[in-house]
């Protein structure tokens, strides 16, 4: 037996708790789809692009700034009980790769000046 009983023949489908799970779930999964997208842009950008000079300083913003949307995104999908995993993990993946990066150019840019300085208190 069943718990449930069919509402009067005039109760529309929106007045169901049916269509309430599914609309949750709906909105659960574009915000998943949102956050696996925006962590793969994130990602690709951190990764591929940001170990070329200059153009680098793109891949790093490109990928904090698609990478803190997908965390965002993918926690909103978890809060409709859809999984976002995917999309916060590539979301972190962005933002660590990006700092990484920004660590990688700052460092760069203080040993030359280190260098510079020395060099030209040498002579």
């Amino acid at each position: 037996m069943s718990n449930y009983s069919p509402g009067p023949y005039w109760q529309r489908y929106e007045d169901t708790p049916f269509y309430e799970r599914d609309r949750r779930k709906l909105q659960g999964s574009k915000h998943a789809q949102n956050a696996l997208v925006l962590g793969i842009v994130g990602a690709f950008f951190a990764v591929m692009i940001g170990w070329i000079p200059l153009v680098g300083l793109l891949g790093v913003g490109a990928g904090v700034g698609c990478g803190v949307p997908a965390t965002v995104q993918g926690k909103r999908a978890e809060l409709y009980n859809v999984s976002g995993r995917a999309g916060v993990i590539l979301g972190w993946t962005a933002i660590i790769v990006a700092s990484a990066w920004t660590t990688i150019y700052v460092g760069m840019m203080l040993l030359s000046a280190i260098g510079g300085s020395i060099n030209q208190g040498g002579q």
